[in-house]
């Protein structure tokens, strides 16, 4: 499959046997399905990626009836889906007897799946609804994958791989992320829905002026569906100058097949292979 606008790409190295040893990420969204294969040496083997013309489940069928690598048994699978209704608790006041009460801090319905996650690195539980639409076909083909929100891979990505006061930016097909972090201290999470540039910039200063960091001398991660000529990056340098792309230096770079890939835009998906 190399439909405009895929990316599908596989590491001449890389064959069947080597799949018990790897790991299969895998990030869903409403709009958009990528994965990719982590090898033992942190590697990645395996990149693809595309806006969803169809549904997942249509997607995922076909990527299964045309990829043999894919019906393999894999040393881990991890699926990182979107969500809008979660909360953290801090390690020290999480008490698995309260799932109720956190529950009742964010999701819709009662019958609404919960997923508790740890993220050891901030020392926090994310406690989240899961979007079972989007994963149930997933979960007929990888029944034991483990399951993630956005914000796990994304938190423990930076915190792996950054120190000091920082502010990201994860821009999604629909949404953005944004995430304060000072060392090992999450200040601020959250996402946003988001259809224009305007409404990225309207969320951005919003919430910074609420948290009253209008000092514009932050530095400034960026990462995901974004780049220099991109309007929402023209936005950012309007306010900040220090501004970088993220990187990982916990996974080994991606090899020569797939030195045209931009790395910061698999940031999070490159870092569920951190995720717990």
């Amino acid at each position: 499959m190399n439909n405009a606008g895929t990316i599908h790409l596989k590491d001449h190295n890389f064959d069947l046997s080597q799949a018990e040893n790897s790991e299969l990420l895998i990030k869903v969204s409403p709009k958009r399905l990528s994965y990719a294969i982590i090898n033992a040496e942190k590697q990645v083997s395996v990149l693809f990626d595309t806006a969803l013309q169809m549904s997942v489940t249509e997607m995922v069928d076909e990527l299964l009836s045309e990829n043999e690598y894919l019906k393999q048994k894999y040393k881990t699978v991890k699926i990182q889906t979107e969500t809008y209704h979660f909360t953290f608790i801090p390690d020290e006041l999480y008490s698995a007897s309260n799932l109720h009460i956190y529950k009742g801090l964010f999701a819709q319905n009662a019958s609404d799946k919960v997923q508790v996650n740890h993220i050891r690195k901030a020392a926090i539980m994310n406690v989240f609804t899961v979007q079972e639409e989007l994963i149930e076909t997933l979960l007929e083909a990888y029944p034991q994958a483990k399951i993630y929100s956005q914000a796990e891979p994304l938190i423990d990505g930076i915190m792996y791989n950054y120190q000091g006061e920082k502010l990201i930016l994860q821009l999604n097909e629909s949404s953005f992320e944004l995430l304060i972090i000072n060392n090992h201290i999450v200040q601020y999470y959250n996402i946003f829905q988001i259809n224009t540039p305007d409404d990225f910039n309207y969320y951005l200063l919003f919430v910074l002026q609420q948290l009253g960091l209008t000092d514009m001398d932050f530095e400034v991660i960026v990462s995901g569906d974004i780049d220099k000529e991109s309007l929402f990056y023209k936005r950012i340098e309007k306010y900040y100058s220090k501004i970088s792309f993220s990187s990982n230096i916990r996974i080994a770079k991606p090899g020569v097949t797939f030195q045209d890939i931009p790395e910061h835009q698999f940031f999070t998906l490159f870092n569920l292979f951190l995720c717990e």
